[in-house]
């Protein structure tokens, strides 16, 4: 799930809007816009998706079942209905599709590009690591593949020192508790927390051990290195 900087204006709140046009942007994604004047804006989302799947491709060694499809929202009322998600975030993975923010609010992201591949990088970590894998490791390891750095606004808040404190920054994420300065907080901990990890065994070990989870593994006992996933943060 990625987030969309405070100065970003809210587009209208009406909830329909007209039958989507579908831009064929690669071999594997379609995205959906309303518009004709948002083709061009389609076509780009499209490119970063196609670039993401590639790059998740190469990170993975594989790539998703079937199409991707990305739905770019009509207005904040579809996005908000469609979604569930606050303003404040700017893309989210809903069953097996991407859906953004209207084109009004992705034309002023400074990152559009981080945040697609952000999303794709959450739908290739469930493929592989099923319904097991906590929205900690998820949010923090697509922060890490999309290459997109800690906000600015996040703060050097401490990492968390046991299990129970990252129990605390999981039942956070899983409630969608914070507010956005929150949520940027708990984004940058993910962040650093995986770093902390990919720093001693690497990108590629992280991301195989990811089967362990649709295996029933947990989290914590994932092996990695010459101990566990609890080993390297603790």
């Amino acid at each position: 799930m990625a987030l969309i900087p405070l100065a970003i204006l809210l587009s209208s709140m009406v909830v329909e809007g007209p039958v989507p046009r579908i831009a064929i942007a690669c071999e594997q994604v379609e995205v959906y816009y309303h518009q004709p004047g948002d083709r061009d804006l389609a076509r780009r989302v499209g490119r970063a998706a196609c670039t993401g799947v590639d790059r998740m491709r190469s990170a993975f060694g594989h790539t998703l079942p079937g199409l991707l499809r990305v739905r770019i929202t009509a207005n904040m009322g579809q996005w908000r209905r469609m979604t569930g998600r606050p303003w404040y975030v700017a893309a989210a993975v809903v069953g097996g599709d991407v859906l953004t923010q209207p084109p009004h609010s992705l034309r002023r992201l400074a990152d559009l590009e981080g945040t697609i591949h952000h999303e794709v990088a959450h739908l290739f970590i469930r493929h592989a690591a099923g319904r097991n894998c906590p929205r900690w490791l998820e949010e923090g390891l697509a922060h890490c593949l999309a290459e997109q750095s800690i906000h600015p606004g996040a703060g050097a808040t401490g990492l968390p020192g046991n299990e129970k404190e990252l129990a605390s920054l999981e039942a956070r994420l899983t409630r969608d508790a914070s507010d956005r300065v929150g949520l940027q907080r708990d984004y940058a901990i993910c962040l650093r927390l995986v770093r902390r990890v990919t720093d001693r065994v690497g990108i590629p070990d992280l991301v195989r051990a990811l089967r362990g989870l649709r295996r029933g593994t947990a989290a914590l006992d994932l092996p990695l290195g010459d101990g566990t996933l609890r080993d390297l943060l603790f």
